[in-house]
């Protein structure tokens, strides 16, 4: 249970197996948290008062349960105390940006759900006040120095590593696990979720695309009374209509995936993350004469 590394002295760290989570700063904590999409558990323990806490939860919304949990378990032996420390006055100008986990995926196609983990750092209200928001609601943190910023009548504590000329990393008290670090604009969140949108409303027309283009060479063929072509003509407005609905039920499994868990395992159990799935109808859509050739192949 000995501490055996931390990022700085005013912040949580981790232990040989275990992290601290001492709330504030309220009485040593220690423990371990493990979540999935649908089982989300916790265990706590005080060393100095003898006591421990673990529940466990099979619900997709467990997080909060566990949360509201822990909470209530430090309020009660009054194991927390809210920051008091005094307040520096610093310039946080250089600290402004986007930040990114550093625990996430790098290469598969489950890099996507890092955009869902970044939080963006800006001016607060009032003089000194750093506001950081992000998948919560926004929080508020001042000085302390040394670094160190502490959350505004809460448990939070932030700490900005050095870079070359700026802070490049933030580490938080409570997640000594990870930490964050500065994004460029091309990998921020509300520039890829405006790519993500775009590839979608591709995708959407090219769903619209199949079957219009299936009944009009249909049409085309009835009128010039062609003979062979014309016979597969409905075949090919029923494929058509067929491989649209695919596509689109697809779509509809990734925006249902973002908010349940049992549609977002689905999605992987069947592979329908593969980039297949999206740059396909792309570019059936952008070039004409794929989409008629595909059309015609089924």
């Amino acid at each position: 249970l000995t501490r055996a590394a931390s990022a700085h002295a005013a912040l949580n760290g981790r232990t040989l197996g275990l992290y601290e989570m001492t709330a504030g700063a309220g009485e040593r904590a220690v423990g371990h948290g493990g979540d999935t999409m649908l089982f989300h558990s916790r265990m706590v323990l005080w060393p100095a008062q003898q006591l421990g806490l673990f529940v466990s939860t099979n619900t997709a919304t467990g997080a909060e349960v566990v949360d509201s949990l822990v909470k209530s378990f430090n309020a009660r032996y009054e194991l927390a105390e809210i920051n008091r420390a005094p307040v520096v006055a610093v310039n946080l100008e250089p600290l402004f940006g986007h930040y990114g986990a550093t625990r996430r995926e790098e290469t598969g196609r489950l890099k996507i759900l890092s955009l869902l983990s970044q939080v963006q750092l800006r001016g607060g209200s009032g003089e000194g006040v750093l506001t950081v928001s992000g998948a919560q609601s926004p929080r508020r943190f001042v000085s302390r120095g040394d670094s160190v910023y502490q959350e505004l009548d809460g448990y939070e504590r932030l700490f900005f590593s050095p870079g070359s000329g700026i802070p490049d990393r933030v580490l938080l008290s409570s997640i000594p696990v990870q930490a964050f670090e500065r994004l460029d604009w091309y990998q921020r969140q509300d520039f890829n979720l405006a790519f993500v949108a775009l590839v979608a409303l591709l995708n959407l027309l090219f769903v619209l695309r199949l079957p219009y283009t299936a009944l009009t060479r249909a049409r085309d063929s009835a009128a010039v009374g062609a003979g062979a072509s014309g016979g597969a003509a409905p075949g090919a407005a029923l494929l058509s209509w067929v491989l649209a609905l695919v596509i689109l039920a697809t779509l509809l499994l990734y925006v249902r995936s973002v908010s349940d868990p049992v549609a977002f395992m689905l999605r992987e159990y069947l592979a329908l993350g593969q980039l297949a799935w999206l740059w396909l109808p792309i570019a059936a859509g952008a070039v004409p004469q794929f989409g008629f050739a595909l059309t015609a192949l089924l």
